[in-house]
């Protein structure tokens, strides 16, 4: 646009005719503000994610993410206690805390987890994926009595089920714990950091 004033396009500058026709000068004007939105828009859009993930993350991190990596740990360490001692009611306990502890937390982050950028949104539902796979595990050891009835040849006892949950809170504790890394790199603050603690 810039070219017709400088460069003239009629070689009579001092005419009537030296700024061209007004189709040509609304077609320059409309793809100037195209090019303009289109440079701008993705800048607009990136900014606007950045303060959902922002909000997400101070929303979530303690909320959800460190109190289910606490949850998971320990979990882990307890279970893997109640296998080796082979203490099978220990195991079963331990199942049905699970439900109290409400190991599918991170259910909140579904939604969204669209404002984290591809890379950390699959990191959040591997976390998601691993913790509904340990409630799953723990949903069979719960049922155990019933399941055992109707199955009396299983070969699967509450022992080997609870080795391979613990293997399974093994891999969740870390897939949370990244998720954790995701929430306090955006803001998200524990609540020592907060200053209740």
């Amino acid at each position: 646009m810039l070219a017709f004033v400088v460069y003239p396009p009629a070689a009579q500058w001092g005419s009537s005719e030296k700024w061209g026709d007004i189709p040509t000068w609304f077609g320059a004007v409309a793809t100037f503000l195209a090019v303009a939105v289109a440079l701008f828009l993705p800048t607009i859009q990136d900014s606007k994610r950045r303060t959902e993930r922002v909000g997400v993350a101070s929303r979530l991190y303690y909320d959800e993410a460190e109190r289910l990596l606490t949850v998971t740990i320990g979990m882990h360490g307890r279970m893997q206690i109640a296998v080796k001692d082979r203490d099978i009611s220990e195991v079963m306990r331990l199942a049905e805390e699970a439900v109290v502890q409400s190991l599918t937390a991170l259910d909140a982050l579904i939604e969204p987890a669209g404002a984290f950028p591809a890379h950390q949104s699959s990191v959040i539902a591997e976390a998601i994926s691993a913790m509904r796979a340990i409630d799953r595990r723990f949903a069979v050891l719960r049922r155990w009595e019933d399941t055992k009835a109707r199955y009396p040849d299983m070969v699967a006892d509450p022992l080997s089920i609870g080795a391979n949950a613990t293997a399974e809170l093994d891999t969740a504790a870390r897939a949370v714990g990244a998720t954790a890394d995701i929430l306090k790199a955006y803001g998200g603050a524990s609540i020592v950091e907060r200053g209740f603690g």
